[in-house]
Parts: C-alpha cells; sequence; structure tokens
C-alpha cells in the first residue's frame, strides 16, 4: 500500500508541476503581449533604434543649445531644425509603433 501512495503522490506531483508549468508559459506569453510596444521595439525593430538613437541626438543638441547665454540666428535656425527632425523621428516612431499595436490586435483576436 505504501508504494501505491507514492505512485500517487508522483502522479499528482507531475501533474501539478506540468499544470504550473504550463500556466507560468502561458502568463509570460500573455505578459510579453501586453508589454508597451515601444519597449519590444526597442529590443527588436533596428529601424525603431535608429530613430530612438536620432531623437536622444536631437535633444541632446537641443540641451546644449538651450544651455548657452546668448542664441545667435544661426542657433535659432539650428534649434528649429532640429526640433523639426526630433518630431519627424517621433512621428516614424510612432507610426512604427501603431503598425506593430494593430498587428498585435488582428493576432489576438
Amino acid at each position: 500500500m505504501g508504494s501505491r501512495l507514492t505512485w500517487e503522490t508522483r502522479v499528482v506531483s507531475f501533474d501539478y508541476v506540468s499544470r504550473y508549468t504550463t500556466t507560468s508559459h502561458e502568463e509570460e506569453r500573455m505578459a510579453e503581449l501586453q508589454r508597451n510596444p515601444r519597449d519590444i521595439l526597442l529590443q527588436t525593430d533596428a529601424e525603431y533604434q535608429r530613430l530612438a538613437e536620432q531623437h536622444r541626438h536631437y535633444e541632446t543638441e537641443l540641451q546644449r543649445i538651450s544651455k548657452a547665454p546668448y542664441l545667435s540666428s544661426e542657433d535659432l535656425l539650428e534649434e528649429i531644425k532640429l526640433k523639426k527632425m526630433k518630431l519627424h523621428c517621433k512621428d516614424e516612431m510612432e507610426r512604427i509603433a501603431a503598425r506593430v499595436q494593430r498587428a498585435r490586435t488582428h493576432y489576438t483576436q
């Protein structure tokens, strides 16, 4: 009788581990689907990464210009140009994120 209990305990334990492991994988998949698309894109999409790096670069340059005690007309023009380029990068990043979000929505339906 003792060996039968051991066998049943092993079966129950295996069943519990099997269910727990499956649930864990499902939870991980759901967590991945719920992550912010931008976070995923920063890790997986080369174009998005390039745009994000450009956006950071433009922001750094804008901060450098804004720290100057006096802005020449060239500095003001450069500031305007950088702001437009930074906005363009952000728009492109949003376009990519929206495309991924649409695909993700279609995938989960």
